[in-house]
């Protein structure tokens, strides 16, 4: 229940769908990657809670999984808080073994956007196989930024180095997703081995 801003002093249902970050291997809590909206309807409500506070769940019903044992090289594109599903599906990967070639490619717009920086980066200091790279659209300071700089789709020629063997997991707002089916699509991919879900 959220206050309803048309109705002073009342409150109304409404029902958010958010992708699960944390690892299976995480028994202890569910983690989410959430944007705050000082203009929207769910979030500055759930800023607003405390430790103790009760909110209403029900799920998980995804089905934007990574079918095991994995058979090919894979690429996951994401941008903004569309990385969530993509920490806890990496981190699984690489914990349980997996040893084929896996590489973000996760954009944001500006340095202060960035999430996940050093979650990754020690993964990839422990996974010689797996590849994080960050990109920004929008750099506040050139100088400094220590990544790449464009939109995801435009580095995936740089970064994807066997189309033929890779499967590509997509997350985020739609026109993303089709920029980057395009770009796959040029390099070798083919349809039944790019995935996505959206998160518009």
């Amino acid at each position: 229940q959220v206050p309803d801003k048309e109705n002073p002093g009342k409150t109304k249902k409404v029902i958010r769908s958010y992708s699960i970050a944390s690892p299976p291997e995480e028994k202890r809590f569910l983690e989410f990657c959430i944007k705050l909206l000082l203009e929207g309807a769910f979030t500055p409500t759930l800023w607003d809670m405390r430790v103790g506070d009760k909110i209403e769940m029900r799920g998980p019903y995804g089905k934007f999984t990574v079918p095991e044992p994995v058979a090919h090289d894979l690429v996951f594109i994401a941008a903004g808080t569309s990385i969530a599903p993509f920490w806890g599906m990496i981190y699984h990967l690489l914990k349980s073994g997996v040893k084929r070639d896996i590489v973000l490619v996760y954009g944001s717009r500006y340095e202060s956007d960035v999430v996940y920086e050093k979650e990754f980066k020690a993964l990839a200091s422990e996974h010689p196989n797996f590849k994080p790279v960050f990109t920004l659209s929008r750099p506040q300071n050139k100088e400094t930024w220590w990544g790449d700089v464009g939109y995801v789709q435009t580095l995936l020629p740089k970064y994807i180095k066997d189309p033929p063997n890779t499967k590509a997991y997509i997350c985020g707002l739609t026109p993303m997703i089709e920029a980057s089916v395009i770009e796959l699509e040029k390099i070798g991919l083919t349809t039944d081995r790019i995935h996505y879900e959206r998160y518009d």
